[in-house]
């Protein structure tokens, strides 16, 4: 390894434990923050020789604890503090081969990092202006399964909306054991098991993708903090603290329909390749697809009357009601039923106007998982 001055605070990782972990919190660092200093990752070093890497987008703070060997002057009643750009860091960090590096801070604003043959410096934003983490006064708490929350989130977050006009519809909304989310047109709802305590609150999209890539194969509860503004999410090394969507979300339960009285067993993969089909037939703007239910089977239809060309295929479903039509966004419907799990879904409908709800359906329905799609109305009911 390279001479390091031992005049400063210096310590020793791995490249591969430092690239690793920068990673899963490169995710929260802005590309463009207001504040130039949030494209930095802070750096801090206490005199448990205990590393704490914290990034930060003023909305969203991810921070993860890693054991060093710390040289040169330690820390004693503060810790050492130092930023570094966490993309360019990175970068470096992807390019080395595995080895242990040391990085010494001089104190002022330069970083060095050193592997075996060579040494990188890098200047250092004063780390006292970076933003403090928020307190959380008197929370609500509550724990549940790692992995319960990760499929919950995988399965909720696509459908959340890009809108910042409707910010309460940005994010995925817990309720006691339910996690919901809607784009407007579609509405997920999971249950969760396990969670005692009842909560409401709205968690942003990008905190939830936060959590996702940091916590990754991980097999650790979540620990988690609500107050009305803000929650902390603590599991392994990691600590995430957000603030929360302070917006009502819409009255979703009002929105499931309870009364439909057609239903019918589609198996999953064979509707979303028959629908893929289709939509390549279907105007480009609306996507507008038709469904025709009859006795044994279902007939996809599309035309596309700018270019004079249409579709129609069928294929056998498990269906004893009476023909019944009705039109969907077919590029919504396929992409939500790639989220749905297993290999069956059962399709429940009441009316051409009304929306359908949509569970797996492996044997029995799964009622834990609700997708509600809204219809588009057909030229025929015009």
């Amino acid at each position: 390894m390279a001479n390091t001055p031992v005049t400063k605070t210096c310590f020793i990782i791995s490249s591969k434990i430092l690239h690793k972990h920068i990673k899963s919190l490169l995710s929260a660092v802005s590309s463009n923050p207001i504040v130039p200093i949030l494209e930095n990752i802070l750096f801090s070093v206490d005199s448990d020789e205990l590393l704490t890497l914290r990034a930060s987008d003023l909305q969203t703070n991810i921070c993860c604890e890693l054991p060093v060997e710390v040289r040169g002057i330690k820390p004693t009643t503060k810790p050492v503090q130092f930023c570094i750009n966490a993309r360019r860091l990175y970068k470096l960090l992807s390019k080395l081969p595995e080895q242990p590096i040391s990085l010494a801070f001089d104190g002022d604003s330069k970083v060095t990092i050193c592997p075996d043959s060579g040494y990188y410096n890098f200047f250092s934003e004063n780390p006292l202006d970076y933003p403090k983490l928020p307190t959380l006064s008197e929370p609500a708490r509550f724990t549940m399964a790692g992995k319960v929350l990760v499929d919950a989130l995988i399965k909720t977050l696509p459908f959340t909306c890009g809108d910042d006009l409707r910010p309460a519809m940005t994010g995925v909304y817990f309720e006691g054991s339910n996690m919901a989310a809607t784009d407007g047109h579609r509405l997920i709802r999971v249950q969760v098991d396990g969670l005692n305590t009842y909560v409401s609150f709205i968690l942003p999209y990008k905190a939830g993708s936060v959590f996702l890539k940091a916590y990754g194969k991980s097999d650790d509860n979540v620990h988690c903090e609500v107050v009305k503004n803000n929650m902390r999410l603590a599991w392994a090394n990691y600590t995430l603290i957000v603030r929360l969507i302070d917006e009502r979300f819409p009255d979703y339960q009002n929105a499931i329909p309870t009364n439909n009285s057609m239903s019918a067993v589609i198996n999953r993969q064979a509707l979303i390749r028959l629908v893929s089909r289709t939509l390549d037939f279907a105007n480009r703007f609306t996507h507008l697809v038709a469904f025709t239910f009859s006795k044994g089977k279902i007939t996809v239809e599309a035309e596309d009357l700018d270019s004079s060309e249409d579709c129609t295929e069928s294929m056998a479903v498990k269906y004893d009601d009476y023909t019944f039509q009705i039109g969907f966004n077919g590029l919504l419907m396929a992409d939500l039923l790639k989220h749905v799990p297993g290999s069956h879904i059962q399709i429940e409908m009441s009316a051409p106007n009304r929306a359908c709800v949509i569970y797996p359906c492996d044997g029995e329905p799964d009622k834990k998982h609700l997708s509600l799609l809204m219809p588009v109305m057909l030229n025929t009911y015009a």
